[in-house]
């Protein structure tokens, strides 16, 4: 299992994993590092084996996780959660041709997609981001959407794994709600169009 900009995630500490499953996790060190030391000091210990990948996915990251143990003959689960909208067009296109290129035949793949074409969208964002920080009491000094790429000629997601050796899937955000039960407060147009969820099979 591979968790590209995995931040502050805990899936490999609290799923229950397969027997002999290793998790890594890539991400900036220092993200890397408090997270592990926050875990530790209340002693929680991964739940699979976990080898984190203190890098940069700007920089050659597929080396560093080969160098962390990865072995690309094996299948894989990767899952990239909200993370492509803070990359330029051509850094995604880069991004699914490494996994491709590191996929045995079965690996599969989870990407989060959110549509922010519309500019009301990213400025609901950064209300959201900007309540949460007030709650949290954390000082805002960067604006969220001057780190999002809305790229016109960005490629979608599905459309371009579908044309090179994987067969995938879209669900909108608001159908796994559904499917889950859970309610939402936003109208149906505007929720429908708010998040869409890749799957892929290779």
């Amino acid at each position: 299992m591979v968790i590209l900009a995995s931040g502050l995630d805990t899936r490999a500490y609290r799923l229950g994993w397969p027997t002999a499953t290793t998790v890594y996790e890539i991400d900036q060190p220092k993200v890397l590092e408090y997270k592990a030391a926050v875990l530790a000091e209340h002693d929680v210990p991964p739940a699979a084996r976990l080898r984190p990948v203190g890098f940069d996915l700007r920089e050659d990251w597929p080396n560093a996780l080969r160098e962390a143990g990865f072995d690309a003959t094996r299948a894989t689960a990767w899952l990239a959660e909200g993370l492509l909208m803070y990359l330029p067009a051509d850094a995604q296109d880069r991004l699914f041709e490494n996994i491709t290129t590191l996929s045995a035949p079965g690996s599969r793949i989870a990407v989060e997609v959110m549509n922010l074409h519309n500019p009301a969208r990213r400025d609901d964002m950064q209300q959201r981001f900007a309540r949460i920080a007030d709650q949290l009491g954390i000082p805002q000094s960067t604006d969220m959407r001057d780190l999002i790429y809305d790229d016109p000629d960005r490629s979608d997601v599905v459309e371009w794994l579908d044309t090179h050796l994987w067969r995938a899937r879209a669900v909108s955000a608001r159908d796994v709600r559904l499917q889950l039960g859970r309610d939402s407060t936003l109208p149906v147009e505007e929720d429908s169009a708010f998040a869409t969820f890749v799957t892929a099979a290779r």
